[in-house]
């Protein structure tokens, strides 16, 4: 990566040269306005974009359309649930229609898998996924290159023997595949000059760089991938868990700060579009979020906006299952948090056997163990959670850490926040980034665990308990104390 910033000072020329000008909002290179007139193959009979997938919502359409006629930058802004892959899908298809090639990266192996993934079933073929196998999907590994040079290797005669005199290595064929390719897909660490891409003067340039889950890279990662194009799309949400930065210096140096939020920052609504419609949480989970990070434009889809649990199929109206709001509040109970570890986690005990009960009587009710998650700002409550679902004979709810579930969903959530002290001592658990990703997992029903004396300490959960007590239902621990365990209980009593 510092080989890449290093580099930077020379992309002042060619190809990339433009893309490098805009991103800096170089005063020698002013903006380039958009396009006026799409290319004829992407309009129907009328005139209109011509969209592959018809069931785009109008945001999408127009952040689609958006993309299409900016000539250097375009950012999607996405919040959770709207579609941002899909709408990356539309805009690649596109593109590739207009007989351009397109480089689709993200900063992990999964997300570009997901992107790989959704393309192969929108009918696209030409298409490679460069990198190591062990870390690609096993049903999208007929896409990896080496795939292809096998195929093309057992079918020489049927394929080759026509353009090649004598039969061509691994390299050759290599530089073939990724020279004919429509769409190539890799991480942006694996776009990096000393990767395969660099096998090809021709193959490593691209007209345009699409850049999924953007908000979640370094921008140095992305300047790896950057000098490869003429033209650059980023998709994600800045409202949403940072890039990870190891060091306190290099997140005051602005590292946390990703290059998609540094855009946005710079040139505003002239580069960016956002998505308005979500397709996964019932309008209360998805209205404190709305109002708090997108400005209330925010809206869920019809077929979401109401859903609740019972309308799953073998779930019982109970409740339990019929909020979709629920508070568990442990203010006053002493079911305090355990001193930090050796890695400066945190457990609560008293809030694993909570969230452990409220997770039996949802499964009690028809709830299948696949369709909830507990999630936890610590990685150590997630052991002590793990073990209070063991007692309960629930192997299978899954536990994660917030940034561990970024990206998931399930339609009942369950959130322990963990903190619980007198000094009302929040740590890193207030930050507005990992609540909002935390609040947004859930489709149906979100349940908060925590001793909200010290989590509204916080002016973010603050807002969000308030959300809570407003729009929800508030239970106080002290309704479950037949159900904790002892170690909790002990803390319990000392309460009474």
């Amino acid at each position: 990566m510092c080989a890449a910033l290093n580099h930077l000072s020379l992309l002042t020329s060619g190809p990339a040269g433009g893309l490098q000008a805009a991103l800096f909002a170089s005063p020698a290179a002013p903006p380039e306005p958009p396009v006026t007139q799409l290319p004829p193959q992407l309009l129907d009979d009328k005139g209109k974009l011509k969209c592959f997938n018809p069931k785009l919502d109008p945001s999408q359409r127009e952040a689609v359309e958006f993309a299409l006629r900016q000539q250097r930058l375009a950012i999607v802004h996405g919040p959770a649930g709207t579609g941002k892959t899909t709408t990356a899908v539309e805009v690649i298809l596109q593109h590739v229609q207009r007989g351009q090639r397109v480089l689709a990266c993200a900063p992990s192996n999964s997300a570009v898998d997901n992107l790989l993934q959704k393309l192969g079933n929108a009918g696209l073929e030409n298409m490679i996924r460069l990198g190591h196998p062990a870390r690609i999907e096993e049903d999208v590994l007929d896409f990896w290159i080496d795939k292809w040079v096998r195929y093309l290797q057992d079918d020489w005669d049927g394929r080759l023997a026509g353009d090649w005199k004598r039969q061509p290595g691994e390299i050759e064929l290599k530089r073939k595949v990724i020279e004919e390719a429509h769409v190539v897909l890799c991480t942006l660490a694996i776009a990096n000059a000393r990767g395969p891409l660099n096998l090809t003067e021709k193959g490593g340039m691209f007209d345009l760089l699409v850049i999924d889950e953007a908000s979640q890279a370094l921008e140095a990662e992305c300047w790896l991938a950057i000098p490869r194009a003429k033209k650059l799309l980023l998709f994600g949400d800045p409202k949403q868990l940072s890039p990870v930065v190891k060091t306190r210096s290099g997140e005051k140096e602005g590292l946390s700060i990703s290059l998609m939020e540094r855009q946005m920052n710079l040139h505003g609504a002239a580069a960016t579009r956002q998505l308005e419609v979500q397709y996964r949480m019932h309008g209360l989970i998805q209205g404190w979020s709305a109002e708090r990070h997108y400005g209330g434009l925010l809206q869920p889809d019809p077929s979401v906006a109401r859903h609740r649990l019972c309308e799953l199929e073998g779930v019982s109206d109970t409740a339990d299952t019929g909020s979709i709001l629920l508070l568990i509040d442990t203010a006053g109970c002493q079911l305090t948090e355990s001193p930090p570890d050796e890695t400066r986690s945190r457990s609560n005990v008293g809030e694993a056997d909570l969230v452990a009960a409220h997770a039996a009587a949802l499964a009690a009710a028809g709830l299948q163990q696949a369709d909830m998650a507990v999630v936890t700002p610590y990685n150590l409550q997630t052991a002590v959670v793990r073990t209070a679902l063991q007692r309960r004979q629930l192997p299978n709810v899954e536990v994660n850490t917030v940034g561990g579930f970024q990206g998931r969903e399930k339609e009942a959530v369950l959130l322990s926040l963990v903190r619980s002290n007198k000094r009302r001592d929040i740590g890193f658990i207030g930050k507005s980034d990992l609540v909002n990703v935390a609040v947004t997992r859930a489709r149906r029903h979100l349940c908060i665990v925590c001793d909200s004396n010290t989590a509204s300490a916080g002016v973010e959960l603050a807002s969000l308990l308030q959300h809570m007590r407003e729009k929800g239902e508030v239970r106080s621990a002290r309704a479950y104390e037949a159900q904790l365990s002892p170690e909790a209980l002990k803390m319990f009593r000392k309460g009474l």
